[in-house]
């Protein structure tokens, strides 16, 4: 039998555990969840802040090189025609033809986009001798401008003969 002593220790025993129980869950784990969400936040806020210090140093590391070869961006930005001022690009087209022959057309053949942006075709016809249609053509494929000779027809029965280039030159 079990003496009122007794009892009364096992009376406080099983309250102990159940305050213990109470504690630890109204406490304890509130605490342990706030805490766990705590260090979650601020090891994701370091994961950001790692990324955005690796994007600074990459745009830092760019700007370098951009500043380094500065003059390069320069002459790459200038070979593009720019579309609202065309007038330099069709003057070096027509000085270049002109040079070579005095009989000469130059048409707009339009504006089209590949994978590498946009672009203009100028259709140009002359009638100029072999060695001049070469020289031309070398002209063109080695101006300052982003530019390609895309089509040449030539039709030769004496030593002057008829030209047809088509230009394809990227814009801005």
């Amino acid at each position: 039998m079990i003496t009122k002593k007794e009892n009364k220790f096992l009376i406080i025993f099983v309250m102990s555990i159940l305050l213990q129980i109470v504690f630890i869950y109204f406490l304890l784990l509130p605490t342990y969840w706030t805490l766990k969400d705590a260090v979650l936040n601020i090891v994701e806020e370091q994961r950001k802040s790692s990324e955005l210090k690796l994007d600074l140093s990459n745009i830092n590391k760019f700007l370098q090189v951009k500043e380094k070869e500065k003059e390069f961006f320069q002459r790459l930005n200038d070979s593009f025609v720019p579309i609202k001022e065309p007038i330099e690009f069709l003057d070096f087209v027509e000085s270049v033809v002109s040079q070579h022959s005095s009989d000469y057309e130059i048409s707009d053949g339009g504006r089209l986009e590949d994978d590498l942006g946009e672009y203009i075709i100028l259709n140009v016809s002359f009638k100029a001798s072999v060695p001049d249609s070469l020289k031309i053509i070398h002209k063109f494929q080695n101006s300052k401008y982003l530019m390609s000779v895309e089509l040449v027809g030539m039709n030769y029965e004496n030593q002057d003969g008829s030209v047809d280039l088509r230009l394809k030159a990227y814009i801005k």
